[in-house]
């Protein structure tokens, strides 16, 4: 049992019911979360996201990441995005890591760094920041997260 599950189904999906034990304020019925990582090599296909935007990424934070890691709430009331963000912010903070907001309208005050890449002849934009900055966009009055 990790301090993430409250009881895990199987290896990429669980139930989480409170999110206290890692910094959040979630507290109820458990709620579906699915997710998991991979390696990243730049020759294989990544999840959800283009080597180009990866390259962006890494050129707005100047580090070199190794893993992909991708979760999602599978419901859709305000808690469950509240308690995704949480689960975020918590895994950015044990391990050093960075999140895609992707599209994410935040306010200004709150410093999320936007990315921009191009490929297929389009340019694509996206919103990321540290496990900080997600704690201070939970607790924002306009707070929401795209699905």
């Amino acid at each position: 049992m990790t301090p993430f599950a409250a009881e895990w189904l199987d290896a990429t999906s669980c139930w989480v019911s409170d999110s206290r034990s890692f910094g959040g304020a979630y507290f109820g019925e458990p709620r579906p979360i699915v997710g998991g990582i991979k390696s990243i090599t730049r020759d294989a296909h990544l999840d959800n996201l283009s080597v180009a935007q990866l390259n962006a990424i890494e050129s707005e934070t100047g580090r070199s990441f190794t893993h992909e890691i991708n979760i999602a709430a599978m419901c859709n009331d305000p808690y469950d995005y509240q308690l995704l963000a949480e689960i975020a912010a918590a895994i950015a903070e044990k391990y050093d890591c960075w999140i895609d907001f992707d599209w994410l309208a935040a306010a200004s005050n709150l410093k999320f760094r936007q990315i921009s890449w191009s490929e297929d002849e389009k340019v694509y934009r996206s919103m990321i920041g540290n496990a900080a900055m997600a704690r201070e966009w939970i607790c924002h009055p306009r707070f929401h997260l795209i699905k």
